[in-house]
C-alpha cells in the first residue's frame, strides 16, 4: 500500500478558491470604508469651513501690527485685504464660490482654500468705520459675523 503524502488537486483548487473569496472579500470591504472615508472628508460641514474661515480672520484681526484694511471687489471677485507693519499682506478672496486666503510678503507667498459653495449674491467682505463685517450663504445656510479692529 502506498502512503499518499502531500496535496491532491482537488483539495489544491478548494484553497485557492477559498483564498480568492476570502481576497474578494475584505478587498471589497475595504474599498467601501475607503471610499466613504473620502467621501466624509470631500463633504465638509457648513460650519467647519466657516470655523476654518474665522479662524484665519480672527488670528489676522486680533494682530497688534495691523496697519490698514481695505476691500474691494470687481466683477467676479470681492477682495479683503489686511496689511502689517512688516510690509506683509493677508487677502482674503471670494472667487467663484469659493474663499481663498493669500499670504504675500517677504519672499514666501501661500494661497489656500478655506471654502467652496458659498453662494452670496452680495459683498462677503465689508468694512467700514473700523469694522469688519463677513456674511456668507454656504450650502444654503446663512452666517454673519462683525469684527472690531483697532488700527
Amino acid at each position: 500500500m502506498k502512503s499518499n503524502k502531500g496535496i491532491a488537486m482537488t483539495s489544491l483548487i478548494i484553497y485557492i478558491l477559498g483564498l480568492i473569496i476570502v481576497a474578494g472579500i475584505i478587498g471589497s470591504f475595504s474599498t467601501y470604508f475607503y471610499n466613504r472615508a473620502n467621501l466624509m472628508i470631500e463633504k465638509n460641514t457648513s460650519e467647519e469651513q466657516y470655523s476654518k474661515v474665522l479662524s484665519y480672520l480672527t488670528k489676522d484681526i486680533n494682530s497688534n501690527n495691523i496697519t490698514s484694511v481695505s476691500t474691494a471687489e470687481n466683477e467676479e471677485e470681492d477682495f479683503l485685504i489686511i496689511e502689517f507693519a512688516d510690509g506683509t499682506e493677508h487677502q482674503y478672496i471670494n472667487k467663484n464660490g469659493c474663499i481663498y486666503y493669500i499670504k504675500v510678503g517677504n519672499s514666501d507667498n501661500k494661497k489656500i482654500a478655506l471654502c467652496k459653495d458659498v453662494k452670496n449674491e452680495e459683498k462677503v467682505f465689508e468694512y467700514a468705520d473700523e469694522t469688519i463685517k463677513i456674511n456668507l450663504l454656504l450650502n444654503d445656510r446663512s452666517f454673519s459675523n462683525t469684527f472690531k479692529v483697532d488700527i
